[in-house]
């Protein structure tokens, strides 16, 4: 169950890190499932050999192009072991119905996918730049599989940026790419100092779906790795469209105005 401090941090900053209690084993078979995805020249014990070209669920590009980014969906998105590791986790659950209301919530019947981030030495150090996912939904978690330093490839996020992004987009969840999107995008990333955030197997990230994030690169030795999923309320993806409101918190179970009366 969150505190009213932790419910009001998300409200403000769109975002929330939780450490989740997740088995060791089942965190340790999800790393060695996303391996064996991998080119056979990657050699788990050996970080110079992962390089080259690597073809994920986006497209066929080598570990340098790619800035060490890569994304395992489709071929893992049903694997209901790994469904249940979000789905079916009651820690997950309780942060969910907190956020989004008690059963309200209607899960995805798959996961986003495994998001292994590569050591990318070469690549040349520069802010991070931030972007804003397209399909529907509310709320995201991303779970850490491996221990995430700074400069490690951790998930970056703009604090706040959630209540401006929101205004990029026509309708409460529409996908559609508005002609101020990168205007907005660029604004908070000026004005709003980005967080990369860290922290060992089982740190989970709750996001809000209309806030900046980015992956950052990764200059370790060691390869990031994440599970991801998504939560949406049962009738949400249908009302996308819907005009957004001047209360951007009416299809949660947090805002402003209940954070101060629950206090």
């Amino acid at each position: 169950m969150l505190t009213n401090d932790e419910k009001a941090a998300f409200v403000r900053d769109g975002y929330l890190v939780k450490k989740l209690d997740i088995p060791a084993e089942d965190i340790q078979r999800a790393v060695d499932l996303t391996w064996s995805f991998t080119p056979p020249s990657f050699d788990r014990a050996l970080p110079e050999t992962w390089t080259g070209m690597v073809e994920d669920s986006c497209h066929a590009k080598t570990i340098s192009q790619r800035r060490g980014r890569v994304k395992y969906r489709e071929c893992v998105r049903k694997e209901k072991w790994l469904v249940d590791m979000i789905f079916d986790n009651a820690e997950v659950l309780s942060v969910v119905d907190d956020l989004l209301g008690a059963g309200l919530a209607g899960p995805r019947q798959y996961i986003r996918g495994l998001y292994p981030n590569f050591p990318s030495p070469t690549t040349k150090k520069r802010g991070h730049q931030g972007h804003m996912d397209h399909h529907p939904f509310q709320l995201g978690v991303n779970i850490y599989l491996s221990e995430i330093e700074q400069d490690g490839g951790g998930f970056v996020v703009w604090p706040g940026s959630h209540k401006v992004m929101r205004n990029a987009f026509a309708g409460k969840a529409s996908v559609e790419k508005g002609p101020q999107l990168q205007s907005m995008m660029e604004k908070c990333e000026a004005e709003i100092a980005p967080i990369e955030l860290t922290g060992g197997p089982g740190t989970a990230v709750f996001w809000h779906h209309r806030l900046l994030h980015a992956a950052s690169t990764n200059y370790t030795r060691s390869v990031r790795h994440a599970l991801l999923g998504d939560f949406l309320r049962h009738d949400f993806e249908a009302r996308a469209d819907e005009p957004q409101g001047a209360d951007m918190w009416s299809e949660w179970a947090v805002g402003e105005e209940r954070i101060v009366s629950a206090a």
